[in-house]
């Protein structure tokens, strides 16, 4: 009996997963529409990997609309603290704020860089945050 709840439990997690990206993707897809954006950036930006994109005006508007779209940023590029906090897990609140505040200073020429930079750093701290708790996971075993 444990065995099938494990396996629904972790068929759910995958499908909500696979659900998450299909609606990126979606997103992703509509932001696209009139901008010169590669499907290598599409796909980054789509698992929130900002490493490996070059902030050029076009990435960073494209970015910025995605990140809209989610209600992640406001028009100025900014974050939408409110929803950012008030729709995060309540055990990962309290990291995300700190995560934007640790990136306020991150500000580009206009919304659209300003929306990549922020972006960016946020989700640099957020997997320096997962990559220590890997760590401290494997340290206690």
């Amino acid at each position: 009996m444990f065995k099938i709840i494990l396996l629904l439990v972790a068929s759910l997690v995958i499908s909500s997963n696979a659900d998450a990206i299909a609606e990126r993707r979606r997103i992703a897809q509509e932001c696209r529409v009139g901008k010169n954006v590669s499907d290598e950036v599409v796909e980054n930006l789509v698992k929130n990997n900002y490493v490996d994109v070059d902030p050029t005006p076009e990435n960073s508007c494209f970015a910025r609309c995605v990140a809209q779209k989610f209600g992640f940023t406001k028009d100025d590029g900014d974050y939408n603290r409110d929803h950012v906090v008030n729709n995060a897990p309540s055990d990962l609140q309290p990291k995300f704020t700190e995560y934007m505040d640790a990136c306020k200073e991150e500000v580009g020429v206009d919304a659209c860089q300003t929306a990549f930079k922020k972006n960016k750093c946020f989700f640099a701290k957020y997997e320096e945050g997962k990559s220590l708790w890997e760590k401290i996971k494997g340290f206690f075993g």
